[in-house]
């Protein structure tokens, strides 16, 4: 992943990344992506919270919580088959 969020990044194929992830292994990942001007959104556990200083490099931080699942969640089709876009008044707040 943090492989993959440099080679974005660096190439310029990115200019937001959202990870939902807790730990520090995704640290120097998170601060190369940055320095390319890549606005970066963390996901994290509700219980531990999110490694100190991967939650200090991100943008933007959301605990993933029960209502933002439901916000979320992905809604029947209207033929009964699978499922489509998330709900078009989802809103996030950090």
């Amino acid at each position: 992943l943090g492989v993959d969020l440099v080679r974005l990044a660096t190439s310029g194929q990115i200019t937001d990344a959202i990870l939902v992830a807790s730990d520090s292994n995704l640290v120097p990942a998170v601060s190369a992506a940055k320095e390319c001007g890549v606005l970066v959104s963390l996901f994290h556990g509700r219980k531990a919270g999110a490694n100190e200083d991967l939650w200090t490099l991100c943008d933007e931080r959301y605990a993933i919580t029960d209502d933002l699942l439901t916000a979320v969640q992905l809604a029947p089709r209207k033929d009964g088959h699978g499922v489509h876009d998330m709900h078009s008044t989802t809103t996030l707040s950090a």
